[in-house]
């Protein structure tokens, strides 16, 4: 990373700087210019109050992504148009491998069977039980 000084980055209007030293807490990484901050400690400060408040977190991304409807969707699409190779190449690899949970596939498979074998059943029997079948029909 390019050492500058907060001033330089402040004429040049930059946003962020690096002087290659230690903040107090012994991180050398880049600083706000606007207050000098650490990058890494405001990363863990922030990591931290979200940890504490985690309804006013949860709150505030809602109220930001309800007041910024549009921004949030320009980025979503940014982001998925530079990912759309990788993900395509995901799904091939997973249609590749099959199905991700083969038991619990064959478990509903099994249980479907079992349902219809029952229903084939009570259709065959002179006098079907009605509520049997809403039973059976709400098992899958």
């Amino acid at each position: 990373m390019q050492v500058i000084s907060r001033a330089e980055a402040k004429s040049k209007g930059l946003t962020r700087y690096f002087t290659g030293n230690t903040c107090p807490k012994g991180h050398t990484a880049p600083r706000i210019v606007s207050n000098g901050t650490c990058l890494t400690c405001k990363r863990i400060r922030s990591l931290k109050w979200k940890k504490e408040h985690p309804t006013a977190n949860t709150q505030h991304s809602l109220k930001y992504q309800h007041n910024n409807a549009d921004k949030v969707k320009a980025r979503w699409q940014r982001w998925a148009a530079s990912r759309r190779a990788e993900l395509a190449a995901k799904e091939r690899m997973r249609w590749r491998e099959g199905p991700t949970n083969p038991t619990g596939e064959l478990q509903w498979l099994n249980k479907a069977k079992a349902v219809n074998r029952a229903l084939k059943r009570l259709l065959k029997s002179s006098n079907p039980d009605l509520s049997l079948l809403q039973k059976l029909g709400s098992g899958l």
